[in-house]
């Protein structure tokens, strides 16, 4: 039998009058034209025409909502020959579904693993065809997050917040101010609130990795416990060598302890300046601390000297204060008794001889004192008097010899200088003449001397008076022979001649004559005329040249011719 199928004329033989011909998965309908059948005696020409009808397998898809997150539905979408029934299996054995209108959906509830439909058939109720689809809800974990904190603290350290969970995941947190997010890098993120006074509390509310997100209700809080109050006392200031005592102020009881060696309450030394720091240390660990500084003002170095050092009673000496700093309160002890006060320069006069300590106390702009004593610091010599007495003070030039009593005290040696010109003498008691030619006053003066210097000299004055020496004659004769013609009182010495005054009376008192010049005599006139003999009374007034004592003198002359 020749025959075509759509591929051109193929011939099969009849063997045992059949021949079957097999259009392999056919898939469309199929038409075979019969055109030739030959035994090989005769042929026939055919027109023969046979079509097999084929039905289209039913057919199915399936589709999910993958990826999902842990504890959605995992949808499964088939979709294909409606009407069709489908077998699949999602891990609990087959299960048939009707692909009503053409699809399917199959729910997996609340998915927190990945879910994978196996569909093996589809069946159309008159074609049905194996199959072999797989399709898998991949489901995303929950991002997590849990969240611890380094409580309790004390006030003043950093509250810590340590957030763990899915690395990269975007938490949201709030610490009262608002929410903020942090990833957690590496799978942690420290939140810290530096500082922290007072307790802290954090609260989660979602994390987020980027695929999936968790609704959080964490909250963490950081307990901060206060610090133990401490005082350890206001700054102050002493002197050096002075003790001072640190009592810390500590009303919660808490343990306490000094830095530097200082015990609570125990006077100590300081030797420098130092800030000494208390340490309060509470049941809870908590550690506050209080510093207190204590200046150490050096006391003053005290200096001072004297402008002499040594010398004669009574001596004066000059004190300077030479303090290094601020001297404001000074007061000196002289060593003979007697005390003085000044910061800068104070004199003291030694009355009395011997060797004295000197001590000077001082306070300075800080109150600190201190001291200084030198000892046997002044030493005072004693000091000579110079003194002596003369036989007499007034003596006159009929005798002009005069002795001398040295009466001084406390002299090893002496000079004598008696003012006339005379060379030195260093007896102890010497005699001396002055020069007896006219009346001069000497200024005597002895020195006298000690080992140590302590000198003095006394001058007096020694008198070589005149002589008041005078005679009036008692009678002359003016009778022109050349001798004694004229009257006139006869003065040696000791008279002023410029304090003179003759004058010659009658017997009836009348002045005959009168001078003012003592070499200017009476020549026995009167009015030109010599008077007659008789007895004539003259006065004389003087000036004593020793003195100032004024005299005079009255007697009577004879006129003899």
């Amino acid at each position: 039998v020749t025959y075509d199928i759509g591929a051109g004329n193929v011939t099969t033989v009849l063997a045992g009058g059949t021949s079957v011909i097999t259009v392999a998965g056919a898939t469309s309908n199929q038409t075979m034209n019969i055109s030739l059948v030959d035994d090989g005696t005769c042929s026939d020409m055919l027109a023969l025409t046979s079509t097999v009808s084929i039905n289209p397998l039913p057919t199915a898809t399936v589709v999910n909502n993958g990826p999902i997150c842990s504890g959605e539905d995992a949808l499964f979408t088939i979709t294909g020959t409606a009407g069709a029934t489908v077998t699949y299996d999602i891990g609990a054995g087959n299960v048939t579904t009707v692909i009503t209108g053409g699809t399917s959906v199959i729910t997996v509830a609340g998915a927190t693993a990945n879910q994978t439909i196996n569909i093996s058939l589809v069946d159309d109720g008159t074609c049905s065809d194996v199959l072999a689809l797989t399709s898998t809800v991949v489901v995303n974990p929950l991002p997590t997050a849990s969240v611890v904190n380094n409580g309790p603290i004390c006030s003043g350290e950093d509250a810590l917040f340590t957030i763990t969970g899915t690395v990269g995941a975007t938490v949201t947190y709030n610490l009262g101010v608002g929410n903020i997010t942090t990833v957690l890098t590496g799978g942690t993120s420290i939140i810290s609130v530096p500082g922290a006074t007072t307790n802290q509390t954090m609260t989660i509310s979602l994390v987020d990795d980027g695929t999936c997100t968790q609704n959080l209700n964490l909250s963490s809080m950081v307990v901060v416990n206060p610090l133990p109050s401490i005082y350890a006392g206001v700054d102050a200031a002493i002197c050096e060598g002075d003790n001072i005592t640190l009592t810390a102020v500590n009303p919660g009881n808490a343990a306490i302890a000094w830095n530097n060696g200082v015990v609570n309450s125990n006077p100590f030394s300081p030797i420098a300046t130092t800030t000494y720091t208390v340490t309060a240390t509470d049941a809870n660990g908590c550690i506050n601390t209080d510093d207190v500084t204590i200046t150490v003002n050096p006391n003053p170095i005290v200096l001072f000297s004297g402008d002499v050092l040594s010398g004669c009673e009574p001596l004066e000496v000059v004190f300077a204060n030479l303090t290094v700093g601020n001297s404001v309160n000074c007061s000196w002890d002289y060593g003979d008794g007697f005390t003085g006060t000044g910061c800068n320069t104070t004199s003291h006069i030694y009355a009395s001889n011997g060797s004295y300590d000197v001590t000077l106390n001082v306070i300075d702009d800080n109150g600190c004192a201190a001291s200084l004593t030198y000892t046997d610091y002044i030493t005072v010599h004693e000091q000579a008097i110079a003194n002596f007495e003369a036989d007499e003070f007034e003596n006159d030039l009929l005798d002009s010899e005069v002795g001398f009593t040295n009466t001084s005290t406390s002299a090893d040696s002496y000079s004598w200088d008696f003012g006339d010109g005379s060379p030195s003498d260093f007896n102890t008691n010497p005699d001396h003449t002055f020069p007896s030619d006219e009346p001069a006053s000497y200024a005597v003066t002895l020195i006298a001397y000690t080992a140590f210097g302590c000198n003095d000299t006394i001058t007096r004055i020694i008198s070589i008076d005149d002589v008041l020496i005078f005679y009036v004659p008692n009678t002359f004769t003016p009778d022109n022979d050349e001798l004694n013609q004229r009257f006139l009182p006869v003065f040696t010495s000791g008279y002023d001649p410029y304090d003179y005054h003759l004058t010659i009376f009658n017997r009836w008192g009348e002045v005959v004559f009168e001078s003012y010049d003592s070499a200017f005599g009476w020549d026995g006139t009167y009015h030109g005329k010599l008077v007659q003999d008789g007895t004539y009374t003259w006065k004389i007034d003087f000036k004593e040249t020793m003195t100032d004592k004024r005299h005079s003198k009255t007697g009577h002359v004879n006129v003899i011719r």
